[in-house]
């Protein structure tokens, strides 16, 4: 748990942006800038911070299955049912690792396509 503590702390108070936790719709800067006015890019971009955010967490806390499987494995000795089970949880969290960043990757270029130049918007469906 204590493994955790500063990552939550940053995510508390750091500065908002492209790369933070929170995003905030601004136009302006400075004494003229309004809050608050989003448009469909900015909920693109919340999307995309917030699956960048997310694969780090994620990505960060497989290091624990993995060095408990490790754990299991450098201590199971003569033991082939614990070396079975580490090796069954290695290969799970691979799986795991794998699916994350598949999901990030094709989240991530979902919205590199809706955020181009070239995309005009979604046109809604007349009958």
């Amino acid at each position: 748990m204590f493994l955790f503590v500063p990552m939550l702390a940053f995510s508390q108070g750091g500065p908002t942006g492209p790369n933070s936790l929170t995003y905030e719709c601004v136009t302006g800067s400075g004494a003229s800038a309004v809050y608050g006015n989003c448009t469909y890019q900015d909920l693109i971009n919340a999307v995309r911070n917030f699956t960048n955010q997310l694969t780090i967490y994620v990505l960060a806390f497989t290091v624990v299955p993995i060095a408990y499987a490790g754990f299991l494995f450098m201590t199971s000795g003569g033991n082939a049912g614990n070396r079975s089970k580490a090796k069954d949880m290695l290969f799970k969290v691979a799986i795991g690792i794998f699916f994350m960043l598949s999901a990030w990757l094709i989240v991530s270029l979902i919205a590199n396509a809706l955020l181009a130049p070239s995309f005009s918007g979604v046109n809604p469906i007349r009958p």
